[in-house]
């Protein structure tokens, strides 16, 4: 059931809901079961839904919704048919699958299987059909596939920028590396958390980029890309250099201090 609440959050909202800034941070997280729902991601998410997630992701198992009770939840009462609903932004949801794209496959498979039986246990009938012969190509491919395992690297790096305050900026990179690494970006050695002012995005090439938007002085610093896998890692340095325009009164105390 635990599983099934941290699968509805990421579902939802494209985030982990124990992320921390490092491992430690992350496993001490899960542990105490730390979690809330403080991120702009669930500004559009129903009181329904994060009461659904609550009563799964608590640390006494005993307190969880059972799967009899999820059926019943409110959440998923709903007719389908009649109920106000809102398309909420698929880019937070592909940004999580790409940033860990098969790393996680084994475990979304149990947590499907999971999910089925439970739907089962509630008496849910499921579509019955024989596997199309895309999806057997699509089998032998995560099956057979293989590639040859290297530590990170970087075929190309970041490079300085120097921007005025109130734009944008931005960092680019493309990393190498199977199995597919760990990114982290960091500014002068503090790990960076995605918001509306660091924005990261990643593709399926190994194209990795830092978008700062409205960069104010305080931007001004090192900014560092760390690239991780089990074979090693490696990381590259670029500084951001912000030119502050001066204010009005500034301007004016100059010109007093000239005459």
């Amino acid at each position: 059931m635990w599983s099934i609440g941290v699968i509805c959050y990421i579902l939802l909202s494209g985030l982990s809901p124990f992320m921390g800034d490092n491992d430690n941070e992350t496993l001490s997280n899960v542990t105490s079961a730390s979690w809330d729902f403080e991120d702009e991601a669930f500004d559009e998410i129903s009181e329904n839904a994060k009461d659904f997630i609550t009563n799964l992701l608590k640390k006494d198992m005993k307190a969880r919704l059972t799967c009899a009770l999820c059926y019943e939840h409110k959440w998923l009462k709903q007719d389908t048919n009649t109920m106000t609903a809102k398309k909420l932004s698929k880019e937070r949801m592909k940004k999580y699958i790409l940033r860990r794209k098969w790393q996680k496959t084994g475990h979304a498979v149990r947590a499907i299987g999971r999910l089925s039986s439970m739907a089962m246990m509630a008496g849910v009938s499921a579509k019955k059909g024989s596997p199309t012969e895309e999806d057997n190509q699509f089998l032998e491919c995560l099956e057979y596939e293989q590639k040859t395992e290297c530590k990170p690297t970087f075929s190309s790096v970041i490079k300085d920028v120097e921007v005025v305050e109130g734009s944008a900026a931005r960092f680019d990179c493309k990393i190498e590396g199977y199995p597919d690494p760990e990114v982290v970006w960091y500014k002068d050695e503090k790990p960076i958390k995605e918001t509306r002012h660091f924005q990261i995005d990643y593709d399926e090439e190994g194209n990795c980029s830092l978008v700062i938007s409205e960069v104010s002085g305080d931007d001004d610093a090192k900014y560092t890309v760390k690239a991780v896998n089990s074979l090693g890692e490696a990381t590259c340095t670029a500084e951001l250099l912000v030119e502050v325009m001066a204010g009005e009164e500034e301007e004016e105390e100059e010109e007093e201090e000239e005459e």
